[in-house]
């Protein structure tokens, strides 16, 4: 946790020398003046209105800092299987392991720690209704058994320009033994293409030379069997 001002470097310079005269030109009044009743009373006065006017001229505020990457979650019914696959996939990555962890049954400890983190992955049967709530303002990803062959992951650029190079790249997950294909598709035909031939997790990068005019293109990525059926 740190506290920071929203003002930049020149306003700071110009709110501090504003207060300093301002007090500067209060302090000169009250010594100056006849009536030197309550003068310690007036001083400290003169000292709390600066402070009030810097607090609300610099609005300090609290940020409170939180780890973006993802951490996982492990519940009841998860599998080492699965454990290791995510692991697999989004390692380095925080774990907690409630299966064994008595944090479960202290509320006070488990909410401050699912605060730790923006982005939670749970495996398994998942929380009960009184912890989920903690992680209302989270991002949660759910896996309770497992991964199904598919795309895990893609990223591409919605940006592109005319005859530059179109990429996407991601993860796809296979189950099977079976070989499977990965198909690029635009303006309804193939450019590019690739071959899986192993179960588990595999990166995978497909692209095409843009050609055509400047425009909204659509891209397709499938993925078939041998059989050439589609997934």
């Amino acid at each position: 946790m740190n506290i920071s001002f929203a003002a930049n470097e020149n306003a700071l310079i110009w709110i501090l020398s504003s207060l300093l005269i301002l007090f500067s030109i209060l302090l000169h009044f009250e010594i100056t003046r006849k009536n030197r009743s309550f003068l310690p009373g007036r001083l400290l006065a003169i000292v709390f209105i600066t402070l009030s006017l810097a607090g609300l001229s610099l609005q300090p505020s609290i940020v409170r800092k939180t780890n973006t990457r993802p951490a996982l979650l492990i519940t009841k019914g998860s599998t080492e299987k699965l454990i290791d696959s995510l692991k697999q996939v989004y390692l380095p990555i925080k774990l907690l392991d409630l299966r064994k962890n008595s944090i479960i049954n202290n509320p006070v400890r488990l909410q401050k720690v699912l605060k730790t983190h923006d982005t939670w992955i749970i495996c398994g049967r998942g929380l009960d209704a009184r912890a989920r709530d903690y992680l209302k303002d989270k991002q949660v990803t759910y896996f309770p058994k497992g991964f199904q062959t598919g795309f895990q992951q893609v990223d591409f650029n919605t940006k592109s320009m005319n005859n530059s190079l179109w990429q996407v790249n991601g993860n796809f997950y296979n189950r099977s033994e079976g070989k499977l294909k990965l198909y690029l598709e635009a303006s309804g035909q193939k450019r590019d293409s690739m071959e899986i031939s192993a179960p588990g997790f595999h990166d995978f990068s497909l692209a095409t030379q843009l050609k055509e005019s400047p425009g909204r293109y659509l891209f397709n990525i499938k993925a078939f069997t041998e059989e050439e059926q589609l997934l």
